[in-house]
Formats: structure tokens, sequence, C-alpha cells
């Protein structure tokens, strides 16, 4: 697969597939997108929801950059809540790519290392990626 980065409006990076030529977020703000629609519209409705002693268990389909999964760990680690996150992927970004992403250097820095680890989380065949507490410590 071929891939292009871009600067997206917010200044955070999506990354274009050159093979099916779409993006992998909006163009207006690939951090911005996500907080908005996979974070505060989903996780943050889960948490008012679930008990805080339950897992929140979430399947993604594309893990894509991994900005859904890491910034759900990051918001998960402030409210001290746990969560399971499974996801597939059927074209895994290779680490060269994921690296030069700025989701960490804009948004939580100390996050490094987690945003790293989600991507060396797949499965052998780099289809599936179960990024916990197992994987994640």
């Amino acid at each position: 697969m071929k891939y292009l980065l871009q600067l997206t409006g917010d200044g955070s990076h999506t990354i274009e597939s050159q093979d099916f030529k779409t993006t992998y977020h909006s163009r207006f703000g690939a951090i911005q997108e996500s907080q908005v629609v996979f974070i505060e519209a989903g996780l943050h409705c889960a948490f008012s929801r679930i008990r805080e002693e339950q897992p929140i268990r979430i399947l993604e389909l594309g893990l894509g950059t991994g900005l859904n999964a890491w910034l759900s760990l990051c918001s998960a680690e402030k409210r001290q809540r746990i969560i399971s996150y499974i996801a597939l992927e059927l074209f895994p970004l290779s680490l060269d790519v994921v690296l030069q992403l700025n989701y960490a250097e804009l948004h939580a820095p100390d996050y490094m290392e987690a945003f790293k680890k989600i991507h060396q989380c797949s499965g052998q065949n780099g289809s599936t990626s179960r990024i916990d507490s197992v994987c994640l410590n």
C-alpha cells in the first residue's frame, strides 16, 4: 500500500491511501474529528452509562491510524476507567508510517509510547489488534 501524509485543518496529520484514493480522517482536522465523533459522542456517553467498575468494551472495524484507540486510552486513563479495545485492520500501517503522525506531539506527549504500542499489539497476521491493559502495560 502507498500512503501520503497530509496536514489537516487542526494541524494534525491524516493519511491518504493512494490505492483507495481516500483519507483516513477529515481534512479539516483528524484529532478534532476523532475527539468529537468517537470520544465525546461515543466514549463519554459510555462512561456515563456503564458503571465505573465495569470495563468498557470497544470493537473497531478498521484501526487505521490508531487515533480513536489512542484517544480512548488517553481519556480512560484520565478518568481511571478500564477499556478493552479490539480493532480489526485489513491493511495495518507500518511503524515507519505511524511514527510520522504528530498526534502525541499535539495532544498528549506523555502518551507517545502507548501510541506506538497500539500499533505493535497486532496478531500474527497483522489483522487483529487487542489493545487493553495486558498489551499496553
